[in-house]
């Protein structure tokens, strides 16, 4: 990737699941792109080194942000206290 002398030398991550990709410098989102990542490839990233490795829940017929959508649902319920759950666990909290 190319970049301006304004950016040279600061940390460049990319974050990326099944539906969008991240570019961030310094912990800011400067873009945001679709995803066209399979599974597969995204356990070969963390099977190569990926710094984060994270645990894929398929939750069928759902769509990017549905726990959004139907808030009081009980699969929405589910999922947000799964993935506060996993945060702990990322972070060593005990949630």
């Amino acid at each position: 990737m190319m970049v301006g002398k304004v950016i040279a030398g600061r940390t460049v991550t990319l974050w990326s699941d099944l539906s969008t990709i991240h570019v961030l410098f310094d912990d800011d989102v400067i873009k945001t792109i679709p995803s066209h990542l399979t599974t597969a490839e995204l356990v070969r990233l963390t099977d190569r080194g990926a710094r984060v490795p994270c645990r894929l829940e398929v939750v069928e017929g759902a769509f990017h942000a549905f726990d959004l959508v139907f808030a009081i649902a009980g699969v929405s319920r589910h999922f947000r206290t799964d993935t506060t759950r996993a945060l702990g666990e990322a972070l060593s909290l005990s949630v």
